[in-house]
């Protein structure tokens, strides 16, 4: 069965909070594709912050507010929720969900699917060690886990973790933790002393 394209989307998305980043790109790119389309086809398109509150609420008040479509949440735990429940219109989940209702759609967009890749393709170009960036949160420790275990598996060591604060609430200068993380100043302070005697 075809359905008839979308005239007013709902986007049920983490747009404040540790999640944001994701959120946002996600709704800048609807955004870009509105612009190019508009005139083709004129789309009606409503954002729910699922940090502010509960997504299962948010995709009932979507529903009520006329969507003919929605797309979200992104965030597991949320996904897992929405899934569970009827979806009186077509849903495109934006994470893995294990259950599936009539009419709804998982579109896996998971950050650790991705860490595996980066761990496949610098191992297939011959890296052995790595250094991690990574958010001081759950879904950095996510990340970081799945990035390690193939990393390992594929032969390689890790040499070292930097966790970073992502809270909007901690001030962070973080060209003097990194240089302190890589021991830049100590190289410094080494190129210093060889200048020094020379």
């Amino acid at each position: 069965k075809i359905m008839p394209p979308p005239k007013k989307i709902a986007l049920l998305l983490p747009l404040t909070g540790s999640f944001a980043g994701p959120g946002n790109a996600i709704r800048d790119g609807f955004m870009a594709a509105q612009q190019v389309h508009k005139e083709q086809q004129p789309l009606d398109i409503t954002f729910y912050d699922t940090e502010q509150k509960n997504a299962v609420a948010l995709y009932q008040q979507a529903v009520n507010d006329g969507a003919d479509y929605i797309v979200g949440p992104l965030i597991k735990q949320q996904v897992a929720q929405v899934a569970h429940i009827p979806h009186p219109v077509p849903t495109l989940l934006l994470n893995d969900a294990e259950h599936l209702q009539p009419n709804s759609y998982a579109y896996g967009l998971s950050s650790t699917n991705e860490a595996l890749q980066v761990a496949t393709q610098a191992s297939s170009k011959g890296y052995k060690k790595a250094l991690i960036f990574a958010p001081n949160n759950e879904w950095g420790s996510e990340v970081v886990n799945a990035f390690s275990k193939e990393w390992r598996q594929q032969g390689g060591s890790i040499v070292d973790i930097f966790h970073y604060n992502v809270a909007a609430d901690v001030k962070e200068d973080f060209n003097k933790k990194i240089r302190d993380f890589l021991q830049v100043n100590n190289s410094l302070s080494r190129e210093r002393q060889i200048k020094e005697l020379l």
